[in-house]
């Protein structure tokens, strides 16, 4: 879901800066629109849709694994120990002083992580990777399609749609696109 983007990106920017095992706590501060839609407390069993939904989830998943792409919302993932582990350990909040804020800012999240020795690691988000000033490089959208589409499509079909697109311009007729993209697609989920 894309209001927690801004968590995601926080997470990952921390990940770098702690060890996942020292985590004593994950505090998670949001706008009213992304606490009310993802600040909710998972339980287990969670779904597939429940886990996109999750800004726990999409914290710990991407603490444990640097990524909250497809392969973060496979069954095994989704209900695996230490996903479960960092989510039991993480509080949502709604901060209304990001309410207050300039529309192009609402989506400003912290994430505050507590480790075993009481230290804290912070990161804040106002605009998460491809809003406002945080615009996304040709390689990093190429980076992302190959990621999304790796499990759905075989090799040489990715790499043909890539060429059609990128040479969007130069294609005699865009039915030759439209042909890479109609044919059936593996599920990504397994």
């Amino acid at each position: 879901m894309g209001l927690l983007h801004a968590a995601i990106d926080a997470a990952l920017e921390l990940r770098s800066k702690v060890d996942v095992s020292e985590i004593q706590r994950i505090d998670i501060d949001m706008s009213e629109a992304a606490y009310a839609h993802g600040g909710w407390k998972a339980e287990r069993p969670l779904q597939v849709i429940g886990a996109q939904m999750n800004v726990a989830y999409a914290v710990a998943v991407a603490l444990l694994d640097g990524d909250v792409l497809i392969d973060q919302f496979t069954k095994d993932r989704i209900n695996s120990d230490d996903v479960w582990a960092l989510i039991d350990k993480t509080l949502t909040h709604h901060e209304k002083a990001y309410d207050h804020l300039p529309i192009d800012e609402q989506l400003t999240t912290q994430v505050r992580l507590t480790l075993n020795d009481g230290s804290t690691r912070t990161a804040k988000v106002v605009h998460p990777r491809g809003t406002g000033d945080r615009k996304l490089t040709n390689a990093d959208i190429r980076d992302k399609y190959a990621k999304l589409t790796r499990r759905a499509l075989s090799a040489e079909r990715q790499a043909a749609i890539e060429k059609a697109v990128l040479g969007i311009d130069t294609l005699g007729d865009v039915a030759q696109l439209t042909a890479l993209l109609t044919p059936a697609v593996h599920s990504p989920l397994g």
